[in-house]
């Protein structure tokens, strides 16, 4: 198993253990949040941080947050 840590302003840093890969471990830590969509915007050099461009649906309308996703171990 690979520990991820998942990070995103406005939503608590989550460390989450995860046998696939970084956007696995993004939608187990999203898995309690109305999530419209998320696609790949880049990664670190060294591919162990991968961000995510995630659409949430809320009252208020769409909107998109950019999540981090780092490979801990």
């Amino acid at each position: 198993m690979r520990r991820f840590e998942i990070s995103a302003d406005g939503f608590p840093t989550q460390q989450l253990e995860c046998s696939g890969c970084s956007g696995d471990a993004l939608t187990l830590a999203l898995a309690n949040t109305a999530v419209q969509q998320w696609k790949v915007n880049r990664r670190s050099p060294d591919d162990r941080s991968w961000f995510f461009d995630v659409t949430l649906q809320n009252a208020a309308g769409d909107a998109t947050t950019e999540f981090r996703v780092d490979t801990l171990s």
